[in-house]
C-alpha cells in the first residue's frame, strides 16, 4: 500500500507534470529545452489524469 508521502507526490506531478522538467532543469542542472512544447507535450499526455481528479 502506498504512503501518504508517495500518494502526495503522485497528486503533485499528475496536477502539474511540468514541475519534473523544472526540477530537472533548475534543481538538478539538466539541460532541458526550454521550449514551449516540451510543457504542451507533457499536457497532452497526461490531460486524462488531470480530469479525473
Amino acid at each position: 500500500m502506498p504512503s501518504p508521502r508517495h500518494d502526495a507526490l503522485v497528486k503533485m506531478f499528475e496536477h502539474r507534470p511540468e514541475l519534473a522538467v523544472e526540477i530537472l532543469r533548475d534543481l538538478m542542472g539538466a539541460e532541458l529545452p526550454d521550449t514551449p512544447p516540451l510543457t504542451a507535450w507533457l499536457r497532452q499526455k497526461y490531460a486524462a489524469s488531470w480530469r479525473r481528479s
